[in-house]
């Protein structure tokens, strides 16, 4: 039985964050989104049609999945209505640009990692807008807050293409007519993105500490939990279907790294800022950085061992 909360205290709360912040979170998110795609080809594309299943397999654990499972998750735990918000808008963002990264120390398939992150991005403007409406709408006791913030459908459509697919496009042709300067540039570009990431989601977070402490306990667990069964459903999720262990690892990572930097964007752009929405958003965006680590390490170790195991077997 769902108890209906009528009261959020995070509601009221002044997030310290100017207008002239949100379009250097725009900027921020664009120089990002262009950095990775100075890796990727058009061929990436195509995995779909070279190798549908994988593809297909990861892409449903992100779009439809993982949006399913933090629902059920906020049905399950309850928490106030805007961190209940904040939950389904991060289970419904893409992927974020360092779980390529991730896959690749966790013994993944960089390939398909890469394929499914410019796949979701390009298909992010139709499924994060659309999975955030179906699902938020659904929590009954965040309704209200819901209605307040006064969602379009096609302004979070647009604000996404421009942060995500534009800028992706633009790496992506930038990387096959100046193949030179693309070589010299994408090391260094694609470390700074990763530091603007960390820096921008820091610094949202920071101005913020107070509200922070203040609430730190409703939200620390909250995002553990989510992170937790984000990367669990995908590994299980992509193992069931594909019988491929290297598969499963790189969608558990695909499914448990989401965009914060584009959520906090469209929080501050469409949403109003709302506290709670904010401030989860964030959190999720520190933490998922550590969390992706651990969990990398976590499949290197894994594999490893096994690979020690078998080795011995053998001799």
């Amino acid at each position: 039985m769902i108890l209906l909360q009528t009261t959020d205290p995070l509601a009221g709360i002044d997030i310290n964050f100017s207008t002239n912040m949100v379009w250097v979170m725009n900027l921020c998110v664009a120089i990002i989104m262009f950095s990775v795609a100075l890796s990727m080809k058009k061929e990436d594309f195509f995995m779909l049609a070279k190798n549908p299943k994988q593809v297909l397999v990861g892409l449903s654990s992100q779009l439809f999945l993982l949006p399913f499972l933090s629902f059920c998750l906020v049905l399950l735990v309850q928490p106030y209505a805007g961190l209940a918000l904040g939950m389904i808008l991060v289970g419904s963002l893409p992927g974020g640009n360092s779980s390529n990264y991730f896959s690749l120390i966790g013994r993944g398939n960089p390939a398909l990692s890469v394929s499914m992150t410019a796949i979701a991005s390009l298909l992010a403007p139709i499924f994060t807008p659309l999975n955030f409406s179906f699902w938020g709408s659904r929590v009954p006791y965040a309704a209200e807050l819901f209605r307040s913030i006064e969602l379009s459908f096609w302004d979070m459509a647009k604000s996404v293409l421009l942060m995500l697919v534009i800028p992706m496009i633009l790496g992506i042709y930038f990387a096959k007519h100046f193949p030179a300067v693309t070589n010299r540039i994408k090391g260094t570009m694609q470390g700074l993105s990763l530091v603007i990431l960390i820096s921008f989601i820091v610094f949202a977070f920071s101005g913020n500490i107070s509200i922070f402490v203040q609430y730190y306990d409703q939200i620390i667990y909250l995002v553990l939990l989510h992170t937790c069964v984000a990367f669990g459903a995908g590994y299980y999720w992509g193992y069931i279907f594909t019988r491929d262990k290297v598969v499963a690892r790189t969608i558990s990572i695909e499914t448990g790294i989401q965009n914060s930097g584009l959520g906090l964007v469209l929080i501050f752009t469409l949403f109003q800022g709302q506290g709670g929405m904010a401030l989860i958003t964030a959190w999720w965006g520190i933490y998922d950085i550590f969390a992706g680590l651990a969990i990398a390490y976590i499949f290197r170790w894994w594999v490893d061992r096994k690979e020690l195991a078998s080795s011995k077997i053998a001799i």
